[in-house]
């Protein structure tokens, strides 16, 4: 893998299981050596850092997170605060909202089956929008999702311009994610989904 492949693969597997992660499980599902996680990890930092983005990068006992920056961090509090949903069906909510208008079975990919369940409570409650498109729907955000959270549309949009590079990437590692689930089901067959235990 390139540097820089490896660098933004990094940053989306710290990005999938939004919580710590260790580097020894980053360097498994990379097949990487913990030293060059931390290298790479470094790296990631300080090219958030300089971004500007809305994500930043912590490090710490050998563990590794991302956290939202200021200002967007605003409205992340406004989406667990003002509404009241299970952390699952807030994530689900998330990647919609960053990759809208996406496939629902893109967001089952990512999210695993339980998206079908959570997809259908956020179209009963108004947030998104299905649309049926050959075998599976493309799923939207509507009208109701921006004013209930104050949200400028057209600023949103513009953050989230490059969500087609950001769906792609999320594709390439729930691959790595996924390997790592099955080795860890043929090493202890009675551990539930990584995936599913934060549901």
């Amino acid at each position: 893998m390139e540097h820089n492949e490896i660098i933004n693969k990094i940053g989306t597997i710290l990005f999938m299981f939004g919580k710590p992660v260790k580097f020894s499980k980053i360097s498994r599902l990379l097949n990487l050596k913990n030293k060059e996680v931390e290298k790479y990890l470094l790296e990631l930092k300080q090219k958030l850092e300089s971004d500007k983005g809305f994500l930043k990068l912590t490090i710490l006992d050998e563990q590794a997170f991302l956290t939202v920056r200021e200002p967007y961090s605003e409205l992340a509090r406004k989406i667990v605060d003002e509404i009241d949903l299970p952390k699952s069906l807030i994530e689900t909510l998330s990647v919609i909202a960053i990759l809208a208008p996406v496939e629902q079975s893109e967001i089952i990919k990512l999210r695993n089956n339980k998206a079908y369940d959570h997809i259908s409570q956020l179209d009963k409650m108004g947030f998104v929008k299905k649309t049926k498109s050959g075998r599976t729907f493309t799923i939207n955000l509507t009208k109701k999702f921006f004013d209930y959270f104050d949200i400028d549309e057209q600023e949103f949009r513009n953050k989230f311009k490059d969500r087609k590079d950001l769906k792609q990437k999320l594709s390439e590692v729930q691959e790595y994610i996924s390997r790592y689930e099955s080795e860890q089901q043929k090493d202890n067959p009675n551990q539930e989904n990584l995936i599913q235990k934060s549901d």
